[in-house]
């Protein structure tokens, strides 16, 4: 009887410890995925500053130019629903909820502020949607510039973060599962 007893609190401390170090490796992928985001907008920036290129086609090129990225598919998509004649400003709305992905319930519970700071890092880049192919070329080269210094301060701020609570919610997950496992026995 007692192993299943020391099977139970293995399991209950297994299942702890990966939420935590689910919860910590979100944490530390924001940065990195601001910055993806930030380097797109850069990419789009010069097609449309230097190459003078059209929206469509300069989407297409930063979509192949960021390949593996949630910017590129999200470019992929505004690519698509441009070439198919949609307005600029919905095929960036439809774009951006590529961007904003299914919430995985277990983290929306486990870690509410992640939820809303992910959220927040996409504000300056769903914004752009009013603005791209809809004003004058250097309207929005300005916007791109300043949705660009927006990102560059979110990956600032969420770099701070991951630093602080990554390890934080490595630690959390492991004590959460042996406190429970320890309360079960």
């Amino acid at each position: 009887m007692w192993w299943i007893k020391a099977t139970g609190a293995l399991l209950t401390v297994g299942a702890g410890t990966l939420l935590g170090l689910e919860v910590a490796a979100r944490w530390a992928r924001r940065p990195r995925r601001v910055g993806e985001l930030r380097s797109a907008l850069a990419l789009l920036e010069s097609e449309m500053a230097v190459g003078r290129t059209p929206l469509p086609e300069a989407a297409a090129r930063v979509a192949a130019l960021a390949p593996g990225t949630e910017a590129a598919g999200f470019f992929h998509r505004l690519a698509a629903d441009l070439k198919a004649g949609a307005p600029a400003a919905a095929a960036w709305r439809r774009a951006a909820g590529t961007l904003a992905g299914e919430s995985d319930r277990v983290i929306l519970l486990l870690a509410p502020r992640l939820h809303r700071e992910e959220a927040a890092d996409l504000e300056p880049f769903a914004l752009l949607g009013g603005v791209i192919g809809t004003t004058g070329l250097d309207d929005q080269l300005k916007h791109l510039a300043l949705a660009r210094e927006r990102l560059a301060n979110r990956e600032r701020e969420a770099a701070a973060e991951a630093a602080r609570l990554v390890p934080l919610y490595r630690y959390a997950g492991l004590a959460s599962g042996l406190l429970l496992a320890l309360l079960l026995v």
